[in-house]
């Protein structure tokens, strides 16, 4: 992630979430639609984040413009890391449904995104979609 400053800071790092359209998981920057924290290092923030890229793929792409020729995936859509969200694979719904969840996540609701988890997990694998339960 290009935003996070790896120093430590005299204050406690708080994590935002953007409000844009697509909302951005990143260090507070712009006008913010929620904060987290405060944590005590960044490099504390920047390792929650990694970690919860893959189950929660938030990304820092912009969408494609409407009218516009697609742009070429970015690089963290080849790494798997990033849901499609620059080349339009994934709708704006899908989106802030994976944010909210992260944010649901960092405000301590951590036993209900679980139990979400394993819902969704649960209702793929009785569908016979056993490599989406897979993934989540």
């Amino acid at each position: 992630m290009a935003d996070v400053v790896v120093a430590e800071p005299a204050e406690p790092v708080r994590p935002v979430v953007a409000a844009v359209r697509h909302p951005l998981a990143r260090l507070p920057k712009r006008q913010f639609l929620r904060t987290f924290g405060p944590f005590r290092s960044t490099a504390s923030v920047q390792a929650a984040l990694d970690a919860l890229r893959r189950p929660f793929p938030w990304t820092l792409c912009r969408p494609p413009v409407a009218g516009v020729r697609a742009r070429r995936p970015c690089f963290y859509r080849h790494l798997g890391l990033c849901p499609g969200v620059c080349t339009g694979e994934m709708s704006s719904a899908d989106y802030v449904r994976i944010i909210r969840q992260l944010m649901r996540l960092f405000a301590g609701g951590g036993a209900g995104v679980r139990r979400d988890l394993e819902r969704s997990m649960l209702a793929a694998s009785r569908a016979e979609r056993f490599e989406e339960a897979a993934l989540i």
